[in-house]
């Protein structure tokens, strides 16, 4: 598909969380922010790709019957599909470990105790 060989792809997710870790230290709305633009990003560019340019003549009606009777009309495309699951599920795993030494808000006023207990 994008034709990078396997080396560079491991090297190009490693440099990918190493620049999450990095970005911990200015605190974890940075990260959901960085992520979020980079989910708008493909959002936005989903977007163009279906609605705005001509050459992409989207068959929203055959986009219909493959969402009611999914398969594999090509060899190969069960790693494509493998690869979808696996960038969909895979991604929330590191991004509570990067959170995992965040400090608790600390809260004015009345404390709160074990079992949600206001004092």
């Amino acid at each position: 598909m994008f034709h990078i060989p396997l080396l560079w792809a491991v090297i190009i997710t490693g440099l990918d969380v190493l620049l999450l870790l990095g970005l911990q230290r200015f605190g974890m709305r940075t990260i959901e922010a960085v992520v979020l633009l980079l989910v708008a990003t493909i959002g936005v560019c989903y977007f163009i790709e279906i609605f705005v340019l001509p050459q992409t003549q989207t068959a929203f009606g055959e986009m219909g019957r493959a969402l009611l009777t999914p398969g594999f009309r090509h060899a190969g495309m069960i790693y494509v599909a493998i690869g979808i699951i696996g960038a969909t599920v895979m991604p929330p795993q590191p991004l509570p470990a990067l959170g995992a030494g965040a400090e608790p808000p600390v809260s004015k006023g009345r404390g709160v105790h074990a079992a949600g207990a206001a004092v």
